[in-house]
């Protein structure tokens, strides 16, 4: 998850590329996924890549999808991919 936070696109698609079920396993101690943590930092790239590879957009454990992670940090880019996206409302 380290590359998400420090705004590395390329190394999230190698990351990726190398094991694609990673970003569906790993949570931080709220239950935020690889998917909310890029969309909290409104990392529109990284997480239109996630939602391409079928990432889960499941609830962190304030109940939260990375939708409304993105819509209560004000994260406008993000969810513009997320509506485009369709997939994740």
């Amino acid at each position: 998850m380290c590359s998400i936070t420090s705004g590395s696109f390329h190394t999230s698609e190698l990351l990726l590329k190398m094991d694609n079920n990673a970003a569906n396993v790993s949570r931080d101690k709220e239950g935020n996924t690889t998917l909310h943590i890029a969309a909290r930092h409104n990392e529109a790239k990284v997480v239109k890549l996630l939602l391409d590879r079928q990432c889960d957009i499941g609830f962190n454990n304030d109940g939260q999808t990375f939708f409304g992670v993105a819509m209560q940090h004000g994260c406008g880019e993000t969810v513009m991919v997320a509506v485009k996206h369709n997939r994740s409302l």
